[in-house]
């Protein structure tokens, strides 16, 4: 019943969800078709100064004061949508592994109890 369980969910909520917590990557997509990463795990200054190097690279025209006024923001809004993703793949390992674990708690609580709360004996 249990691997009924986790395979029903991990086929329902899909298996790259589960890989969340140890991919620490954002990735932009250019209009040339080359895909760009960002790691999530650098501190905000260090993550802000890649995002202003990358856009003055697509866009040479833009204004850097332009560019440092949303670019707080911006960073902002990517590392919360990382932390979004975070936390859908707890509920997901949470959905997906307490269950069974709990069958098999209240499975050990019966058997304790039907054995008459005594402990196993060794012959």
């Amino acid at each position: 019943m249990s691997v009924l369980w986790i395979g029903l969910n991990v086929y329902l909520i899909q298996p790259k969800t589960y890989t969340r917590f140890s991919n620490a990557v954002y990735e932009v997509k250019s209009s040339d078709g080359r895909v760009r990463k960002f790691n999530l795990k650098a501190s905000q200054a260090e993550l802000a100064a890649d995002i202003a190097t990358w856009m003055q690279a697509q866009r040479p025209d833009i204004d850097i004061s332009e560019l440092q006024t949303d670019l707080d923001e911006l960073v902002i809004a990517v590392k919360s949508e990382y932390q979004a993703e975070v936390d859908e793949a707890k509920k997901a390992w949470l959905v997906t592994v307490l269950p069974p674990f709990a069958l098999l708690s209240l499975g050990l609580c019966i058997f304790w109890i039907a054995r008459g709360f005594r402990p196993r004996t060794l012959r």
